[in-house]
């Protein structure tokens, strides 16, 4: 199957409408995440995928930065966003890479499509044979262990002098950490994010919305 793209050079409300066609966007494929990233020196780029009709296979946005070697950056963290698992097919797969490269000798790709989590295991398995994994790393692919000590005051003792400062002061105002599932938290947290939300001039999750993500 054939696969056509474009690049969306509209709006927020453009972007918008696309992803709403999709039962599980994630943020970090909203307008406002690629326009937050851009403070971080990366570029986003939104493109529309389909099947040569008025049909949306699906939709990703970039997240590019170019190096001084010639290098480019190429970044979609929760993308991209498909209508189902048959849109991932190798013309697919190889379409994301002809956006990733746009003219440049050397790219780095990477993608985390959150939706391949709700798929079924034969389908997972179709979206990793239709994608390769690079033969060099840009990070050092190890994890970190931390071994944190018994009691809480030698793991302040341990912060760095400025991080300690602020904990002493989050003390002293009364912030705690807690974890919990009651109603009057989930109203709380929901009140924050809301906040949170309006600053960044995002969509606003409703209570209902936040008591989902325990």
């Amino acid at each position: 199957m054939a696969v056509d793209f474009h690049r969306l050079n509209g709006s927020s409300a453009d972007w918008g409408g696309f992803l709403n066609q999709f039962q599980t966007p994630s943020v970090y494929q909203s307008w406002e995440w690629g326009e937050h990233k851009k403070r971080s020196g990366w570029e986003p780029e939104r493109w529309v995928f389909g099947d040569g009709s008025d049909s949306c296979l699906g939709v990703c946005q970039f997240l590019t930065k170019k190096l001084p070697t010639g290098l480019r950056l190429v970044w979609a963290p929760g993308g991209p966003v498909v209508r189902a698992p048959s849109a991932w097919t190798k013309d697919f797969a190889r379409a994301l890479w002809q956006v990733a490269c746009s003219g440049h000798s050397w790219a780095y790709f990477r993608c985390d499509p959150y939706e391949a989590r709700e798929f079924g295991s034969d389908d997972a398995e179709a979206m990793r044979r239709s994608l390769h994994r690079p033969w060099f790393f840009l990070n050092p692919g190890t994890s970190v262990w931390l071994d944190l000590p018994d009691s809480e005051s030698e793991f302040v003792q341990g912060m760095v002098k400025n991080h300690r400062y602020r904990f002493r002061q989050a003390q002293k105002a009364g912030l705690a950490w807690t974890h919990e599932k009651s109603s009057a938290t989930v109203r709380d947290f929901t009140e924050i994010l809301q906040a949170v939300e309006k600053i960044k001039s995002m969509e606003t999750r409703s209570e209902e919305h936040t008591s989902e993500l325990q």
